[in-house]
């Protein structure tokens, strides 16, 4: 029927090129796509999605390592930006959604709630020796909460999201 199946290579029209498992004409398995830029992709593939897990480079610097679905990342992953602050925790669609930190360097990280990659529910903000917990909402602290406050709504928070 002329269709590939197996491994091979794929090279497209506009430079890139794929190297991987085929069934039937269609990428499925493992993977790696590579961009004329230098960017690439490289993991799991699913009827020519990145869907799975796997490592996708810029190449400006960045890049996330996770689970994907559908060419998006969304589940558990880590991402790392130009400027070598990382994001790891869980994503919807490329947005940071569900629990994670987000370190923006040595001494300052938010742990705690993100949707749609804002800060929102409950977390932890810490600079230097300077602490903040409380209730997050649209990327700011609306409601500062004490220690031992938010230590009981984090464990509450926990338990409901079980």
């Amino acid at each position: 029927d002329g269709k590939m199946n197996g491994i091979g290579t794929e090279e497209m029209l506009d430079g890139s090129k794929y190297t991987g498992s085929f069934k039937n004409g269609v990428k499925n398995g493992k993977g790696r796509f590579i961009w004329p830029d230098g960017s690439y992709y490289e993991g799991d593939i699913k009827e020519n999605n990145f869907e799975g897990r796997g490592l996708y480079v810029w190449s400006d610097g960045r890049s996330y390592e996770g689970e994907w679905y559908r060419n998006e990342f969304s589940g558990k992953g880590v991402y790392t930006y130009k400027d070598k602050s990382v994001y790891e925790g869980e994503f919807i669609k490329h947005k940071r959604s569900g629990l994670g930190r987000m370190r923006y360097g040595p001494d300052r990280e938010y742990y705690g709630f993100w949707v749609n990659d804002k800060q929102e529910g409950l977390g932890c903000y810490t600079i230097g020796n300077d602490v903040k917990m409380g209730y997050w909402f649209h990327g700011g602290l609306i409601n500062r909460l004490a220690p031992d406050k938010y230590k009981q709504k984090w464990d509450e928070e926990v338990v409901k999201r079980r």
